[in-house]
Order: C-alpha cells, then sequence, then structure tokens
C-alpha cells in the first residue's frame, strides 16, 4: 500500500483513517532527493540490526566488542602499564 504523508520537523503524519493490526512495525520511506540538505554515510560494517526500534539496541551494534571496554574501564594501574606500552611502541618501535 502507498499513501501520501507529510513530514514535519522530525515527524511523519499519516492519513487518520489509515488504522494498522500492529503497533510497531518496519515502513519503507520515499525521500525526494531534493529535500535532502546533506548525506552522511555510515561506517562500513557498523549499521545497526535492520528493524531494530530500541537506540540501545543500535548503540551495541555500532560498538561491537568495543561495548566490553566501557562498561568495565581498566583500572588506573592497566591504564598507566597501557599507555607506557603504547608510548614504547610508537618511539622505541616496540622492542
Amino acid at each position: 500500500m502507498q499513501v501520501d504523508a507529510i513530514y514535519d520537523n522530525g515527524s511523519v503524519k499519516l492519513p487518520d483513517h489509515l488504522r494498522f493490526k500492529h503497533q510497531r512495525f518496519t515502513l519503507k520511506v520515499e525521500i525526494p532527493d531534493e529535500e535532502v540538505a546533506s548525506q552522511t554515510s555510515e561506517p562500513q560494517g557498523q549499521r545497526p540490526e535492520p528493524g531494530s526500534g530500541d537506540i540501545r539496541d543500535q548503540i551495541r551494534a555500532i560498538l561491537g566488542s568495543d561495548r566490553e571496554k566501557l562498561t568495565n574501564p581498566p583500572t588506573a594501574e592497566e591504564t598507566k602499564e597501557i599507555w607506557h606500552q603504547h608510548l614504547e611502541e610508537k618511539h622505541l618501535g616496540g622492542r
């Protein structure tokens, strides 16, 4: 089914006469090229799961394995060791 809808500052207004079987489902929206001010491309391989409406799920998909580092940050001593290792590799060639 195709219907005309109106985009209004972040939301899409569908015709009032439509009634849906479910409260949440995926739509395909066609946006005229002349209405797009700029396009930003998503980094390759970091797209959230299609149809995932929950922002937390999308963030988890983007972070991937790096999420663990954010939820369990290293201790001060571990951070110091990581920094020293980085400096050694950078300035001394990783001896």
